[in-house]
């Protein structure tokens, strides 16, 4: 049977991985998320985005509004309507 002697190097190299894996376990705090968003998208005709379509809108309860035309370009724009602690 061998038995297992540790160097100082090693010794050192192990006391380093406990000292990390005992910073990586510490219980992360609460941090506030984003629980629901208000979306807008508008669309263009144009690549340049100067020939406006129409708008597509949610609002932070699930309702969708749309107004014109969808088109082949688009610009999408987000807000948080309010935060949760996760």
């Amino acid at each position: 049977m061998r038995v297992l002697r540790f160097t100082p190097c090693s010794k050192l190299a192990l006391a380093l991985l406990m000292l990390v894996a005992s910073f990586l376990m510490v219980p992360k705090p609460a941090y506030a998320v984003c629980c629901a968003w208000e979306t807008w998208t508008d669309y263009f005709a144009d690549a340049e985005k100067t020939q406006y379509c129409g708008t597509c809108y949610r609002d932070c309860y699930g309702f969708q509004w749309c107004e014109g035309q969808t088109g082949p370009y688009s610009t999408f724009h987000r807000d948080c309507c309010y935060q949760c602690e996760m």
